[in-house]
């Protein structure tokens, strides 16, 4: 059993809360898996984007469970006096600003960071969205302190391990005394909500003016960076120009301080559509409500840009999806979708196709709702392959007896070639072996400039053309 201290952005699943992130649901996975083995648990949390601050609620006993803003300099502070209150034997950080926080932090024990999703892949969806490159330097200025620091990591997917292995390697931390030590685990993505019961039909589509007997597509959560809204739409009209009884119900909406102009982009379209009165925006919803909604709808619709962040990452509300019973129509670019999709479980259409995504669409409408026992029987199998507390055991494991990389000290030191290089793209001003010859250089040009400007000297030396020229040099310098 270890003191661990996690630090990781929320908010944790709350059924008070309607807004459900990537970010929270991995935290509760991390939570879940240690509390499994039994560890001393203390958390530090912060929200994402725009949400309040907030304690998130959790069954699991937490030692401590601090609250602060989602800033590194906020979390740096934090950790600090924690780990003045606490000996804490390892630090879980989640996410890239609390795994800085951790890095900058006085904590000079092992460190496990996890990337739920890659930095530079996700970074670079969002430049694209936004049509600037201005976030990329701070992206590696937050991402490489962490690549020189950490001991251990997890990842995602197979394909973000290699990624993140390539990143190590120009960090400098494949090195001789690292060779054979593994700093990658993979962690997939779990079901970490609760085993809901089964809804009851409640009729609340009814109230936003749906036909009971109509055909309900539905799209959750923040329309984020990689949504292919152009795809999505063409073939929305597709299917619902024929089809007069198909409506689409989004709930959810932006993302504050993350991602706002793919949904806004997306309504103002809707809002110029003839097929406008049958999509129905719901926003945020709470819990049963939103319980409500997926019980009522048919079919459930994932539409992917072709991007590294959806190859690399993986997609949670396809998972959350298929344990509320819903037909699932999505883009498989990552690996856990095709295994899904190679087991039956989800249809899948070829990338940017809209013809094809509305023939999948319709395909799935054909096919009846899953009963109770069907949706019993899936969420079994959901369990089996995603469940929290076993796909985190790597980190449980290590936890067990938490310890540093094999290239690095306890005093904080990484034995690395190229930590030099690595401080100096960072920015960081570094003792120069030779500033005493700089200095003689510096001294040198003063001198010079004092001379060339000089009467006397001009009067004596100036009418030598090889003085002249040595001090055209001098001041080249």
């Amino acid at each position: 059993m270890s003191n661990v201290l996690l630090v990781g952005v929320g908010p944790l699943p709350d059924p008070k809360q309607p807004q459900v992130y990537a970010p929270g649901l991995r935290l509760l996975t991390m939570i879940r898996g240690l509390d499994a083995e039994e560890h001393k648990l203390s958390l530090l949390e912060m929200p994402f984007g725009t949400l309040p601050v907030q304690k998130s609620t959790t069954q699991i006993a937490l030692k401590h469970h601090m609250a602060v803003p989602p800033t590194t300099d906020a979390a740096v502070r934090a950790i600090n006096t924690l780990c003045e209150k606490e000996a804490f034997d390892a630090i879980v950080a989640l996410t890239d600003i609390g795994a800085l926080a951790a890095t900058q932090s006085n904590f000079g024990g092992p460190l496990w960071v996890d990337y739920f999703g890659h930095p530079a892949a996700e970074r670079q969806q969002q430049a694209f969205r936004h049509s600037s490159n201005e976030a990329i330097a701070e992206m590696w200025r937050t991402t490489l302190p962490v690549l020189l620091r950490a001991d251990h990591f997890s990842v995602c997917s197979k394909a973000q391990r290699l990624a993140l292995i390539g990143e190590l390697g120009a960090a400098g931390r494949l090195n001789s005394e690292s060779c054979g030590h593994e700093f990658v685990s993979v962690i997939p993505p779990a079901i970490a909500i609760d085993r809901e019961p089964i809804p009851h039909f409640r009729g609340l589509l009814q109230s936003h003016d749906i036909p009971r007997d109509a055909r309900v597509m539905l799209v959750t959560g923040g329309m984020n960076t990689w949504f292919d809204d152009d795809t999505f739409f063409s073939a929305l009209e597709k299917t619902m120009m024929f089809e007069e009884d198909v409506y689409l119900v989004v709930t959810g909406g932006t993302i504050g301080g993350h991602s706002t102009i793919v949904y806004e982009r997306f309504r103002k379209r809707v809002e110029a559509s003839p097929l406008k009165n049958r999509i129905v925006f719901m926003g945020w919803l709470a819990h049963d409500d939103f319980l409500a909604v997926c019980n009522e709808a048919h079919v459930a619709v994932s539409c992917d840009l072709k991007s590294l962040e959806g190859e690399l990452g993986c997609r949670n509300r396809v998972l959350g999806w298929l344990w509320m019973g819903l037909r699932v129509v999505t883009t498989a670019l990552d690996e856990h979708t095709q295994a899904l999709a190679d087991m039956g479980m989800i249809h899948t259409y070829r990338w940017g196709e809209s013809r094809d995504l509305s023939d999948a669409i319709l395909a799935e409408f054909k096919l009846p709702r899953r009963t109770p026992e069907e949706i019993t029987s899936l969420r079994q199998k959901l369990g089996d392959m995603h469940l929290a507390e076993r796909l985190a055991a790597p980190l449980a494991r290590w936890a067990n007896a938490p310890k540093c990389s094999p290239d690095r000290q306890m005093n904080g030191e990484v034995k690395n070639p190229l930590t030099e290089l690595q401080r100096i793209s960072l920015g960081v001003e570094m003792p120069d072996p030779n500033k005493e010859l700089l200095a003689k250089v510096a001294a040198g040009r003063e001198l010079a400039m004092r001379l060339q400007g000089s009467r006397a000297f001009n009067m004596y030396f100036g009418g030598k053309p090889e003085i002249r020229e040595l001090l055209e040099k001098v001041l080249q310098f």
